[in-house]
C-alpha cells in the first residue's frame, strides 16, 4: 500500500497536480501586446516591433539575464533582482529606464512595466518554463 501511495504522489508531482509547485529557473516568453504612455498624450497600443522589442525572449533567473530570441533584435538585459512571492516571479532591473516584470508561475502570464523620464510602457505576454 505504501508503494502504491508513493507512486500516486510521484505521478501527481510529475503531472503538476496537487499543491506542490517546483519553480523553474528558465522561461521562454512571447511578447504579444504593448502600450506606450506619455503624460500629455495618454496611452496607445503599439506593436512589439514598433517598440523595438523581441517577439520572443529567454529569461534565465539563475544567470540573471534576459536574452532576445529574435534574429532581428539581438539584445541582452541584466536582471538586478528576482523576488518570488507566493505564485509569482517578480524581476527588476534598469537599462536606460527602470523596469519590473511579473510572471505568474501557474498561468505563465507576463506583465512588464517600464518607466523613464516622462514616459512609460506596459507589455503583456505568455511564458513557459523550460
Amino acid at each position: 500500500m505504501a508503494k502504491y501511495m508513493a507512486a500516486i504522489f510521484a505521478v501527481m508531482i510529475l503531472a503538476g497536480g496537487g499543491s506542490i509547485s517546483f519553480a523553474a529557473d528558465s522561461y521562454t516568453c512571447a511578447l504579444s501586446r504593448a502600450y506606450n504612455c506619455f503624460p500629455d498624450e495618454g496611452c496607445r497600443e503599439r506593436t512589439i516591433e514598433d517598440m523595438e522589442l523581441p517577439s520572443f525572449a529567454r529569461i534565465d533567473l539563475k544567470g540573471k539575464v534576459i536574452n532576445s530570441l529574435d534574429k532581428k533584435i539581438t539584445k541582452q538585459t541584466k536582471i538586478a533582482a528576482v523576488d518570488r512571492p507566493e505564485g509569482l516571479i517578480v524581476i527588476h532591473g534598469a537599462e536606460h529606464r527602470g523596469w519590473s516584470m511579473v510572471i505568474g508561475e501557474e498561468s505563465g502570464d507576463l506583465s512588464l512595466s517600464v518607466a523613464g523620464d516622462g514616459e512609460a510602457f506596459t507589455v503583456f505576454g505568455k511564458c513557459i518554463a523550460e
